[in-house]
């Protein structure tokens, strides 16, 4: 769900394959049979925010306030921009700060939608990068920090249900996020292996052209956040009997 945005790196290999698991008492069932599934949906999301934000260990979400990833690796080549990075630590944090806009599940196809809004997001980590942004040549291997957002995002998930042991799951087959990104304030040392005037200079540059570069490197940043979706809902809906998460109503 959503409502842990990229809390998403706890990785089950398969979703047959994960234990199961019942939801933590504190977390709000949506029936599947509701009238008004998606109103329920929408206030279960903020009544999970501060849950999911520590963390929920029986169920394998990892804190994400802030969110740490140990190491990824991102790569873009178009007209505009050519580069490959890879980071270490990675720390972002503000995820809690969303505002849910739109949620919408249809249980006759699986599918899954829901528009978000964030603030600012500040982010922290060490980087290895070389390529070019917008005729920009950016080579170096340092710390980056950076502010990005404000930042909308429309997730649309599709799934099957699958059975193992007697029990049915939620399989994710195909996920596509939508970003569209504010702006991003930027600061990298460890440029031109630490070449302060080429390292003042390139900031100088990253900074005046930002939007432009935002535009520009984010399909590589949807790409990044569908595969770290899919890892979640591998472990989220791998490891939760589907109708754990939406009882049936006694009629």
């Amino acid at each position: 769900m959503l409502s842990a945005i990229l809390p998403i790196f706890v990785m089950c290999i398969s979703t047959i394959n994960c234990i199961s698991h019942d939801l933590p008492d504190y977390f709000p069932r949506c029936p599947i049979n509701d009238p008004n599934l998606n109103n329920c949906l929408l206030k279960a999301f903020n009544t999970v925010r501060p849950y999911v934000k520590k963390g929920v260990d029986e169920i394998g979400i990892l804190p994400f306030e802030p969110l740490v990833l140990e190491t990824f690796s991102l790569s873009q080549e178009n007209i505009a921009v050519n580069f490959t990075v890879t980071t270490w630590n990675f720390t972002i944090g503000g995820i809690d700060n969303y505002n849910v806009k739109e949620i919408n599940y249809n249980p006759e196809t699986l599918v899954f939608s829901t528009k978000m809004e964030f603030g600012a997001l500040p982010i922290y980590s060490m980087y290895e990068m070389s390529g070019r942004v917008l005729h920009i040549p950016v080579e170096g291997k340092g710390f980056v920090a950076a502010t990005l957002g404000p930042v909308n995002a429309t997730i649309r998930i599709e799934g099957e249900l699958v059975e193992a042991d007697g029990v049915e799951y939620y399989n994710t087959t195909n996920i596509k996020v939508t970003e569209s990104i504010n702006d991003i304030e930027i600061t990298m040392q460890g440029l031109f292996g630490g070449d302060e005037e080429l390292g003042r200079v390139t900031n100088s540059l990253l900074n005046r052209f930002s939007v432009g570069i935002i535009h520009a490197c984010t399909p590589a940043l949807e790409q990044l956040a569908e595969e770290m979706f899919m890892r979640f809902m591998k472990s989220f809906t791998g490891s939760v009997p589907y109708y754990k998460i939406f009882p049936k109503l006694n009629n």
